[in-house]
């Protein structure tokens, strides 16, 4: 019998509570009668087959291919990366495991999360304080082999189909929701007073090939690269060590080709508008002598939005002047009283 499909029956014999509880999918039967042995293997004509009891009350049976196919879903590199994203929001110190306040405060806003309207706190709160017996043991921190086992019973339970794609979608949109949950907003994600001086972190074999591989780390002389084993025999060329000279800065000259290159861009753009230079009125156009003393001399005229041609004098509105002397020629004894109101 293959380990991991015995592994694999020892995790589904857990009496986890019904939150987490799955199998419809994998299991073939259940008989419900009480039952000592947690796990039996029997052959059978058609192959091996499985029996477990979870509680004692009843018996699934279950076919070992399926068994082993769940271990691989288990193991795959996929849903291990997700659970890892999970794990890094839940612990961004990277200890050693959580404490039972922060495992608490996730597990109730997952089940907020996947029961929606059938969520119930007083319920939710029981099944979480059973699972979390299982998954501390005897400790006040759960690490992350833990958390990724019960994570995974939890992910296979509410998940329809036996793809990969699926359970670590799943785990991923968990993530993103809780990013904007405040499931954590009474909590000290970064104290480390559940955990113990000398404790470190514990992982499943099948897990540390994964992190190695994230590592990257060199163990071996013969890993390293070259350039950082031997940095003093690797040959460079003179070429590259010898400076370069600065090119001198003709600073007598500099300003006059700043002020080209300036008046190149101006023509440029006025080449670019000609047919608008073209068609402004001669009026904006005419320069006038210049008049220091008057207040006005150095105001823009607001002749048109487009201008922007000083104006040095202001023309005297003489309006009022002009409608008094056209009155006074008028004679008023020879107008009819038609023509006045008119």
């Amino acid at each position: 019998m293959d380990n991991i499909v015995v592994d694999e029956a020892d995790y589904l014999s857990i009496n986890y509570s019904p939150l987490r509880v799955s199998g419809k999918k994998w299991r073939s039967t259940q008989k419900n009668e009480s039952c000592s042995e947690k796990v039996r293997f029997v052959k059978d004509p058609t192959g091996t087959m499985a029996f477990i009891s979870r509680n004692g009350l009843s018996v699934d049976c279950y076919r070992v291919n399926k068994l082993y196919k769940r271990a691989l879903i288990r193991r795959n590199y996929g849903v291990f990366k997700s659970a890892q994203k999970l794990w890094e929001l839940v612990n961004p110190f990277k200890l050693a495991g959580i404490s039972e306040k922060v495992y608490s405060s996730l597990y109730t806003a997952i089940y907020k999360l996947l029961l929606k309207d059938n969520f119930d706190i007083t319920v939710v709160e029981r099944y979480i304080n059973q699972d979390k017996k299982i998954d501390f043991w005897d400790k006040s921190w759960a690490g992350f082999s833990d958390f990724y086992d019960g994570l995974f019973e939890l992910i296979d339970s509410n998940t329809h189909s036996q793809s990969t794609i699926e359970y670590a979608q799943l785990i991923k949109t968990m993530v993103l929701s809780l990013q904007d949950m405040k499931w954590s907003l009474n909590l000290n994600l970064y104290s480390k007073l559940h955990i113990q001086n000398d404790v470190k972190p514990c992982y499943h074999h099948w897990m540390i090939m994964y992190i190695k591989c994230q590592e990257k780390s060199f163990k071996k002389i013969d890993e390293v690269p070259n350039l950082i084993k031997l940095p003093n025999e690797i040959q460079v060329s003179e070429r590259l060590l010898v400076k370069k000279p600065a090119k001198p800065v003709d600073r007598e000259n500099f300003n006059l080709r700043k002020l080209e290159q300036m008046m190149n861009v101006q023509l440029l753009k006025e080449f670019k508008h000609g047919l608008r230079c073209t068609t402004q009125s001669h009026a904006r156009l005419k320069t006038f002598e210049k008049k220091p003393n008057t207040f006005y001399s150095n105001y823009l005229d607001k002749i048109s939005p487009l201008s922007s041609m000083i104006k040095q004098t202001r023309t005297r509105p003489n309006v009022l002047e002009k409608v008094i002397d056209g009155r006074k020629t008028l004679n008023f004894k020879s107008l009819t009283q038609k023509d006045l109101f008119l």
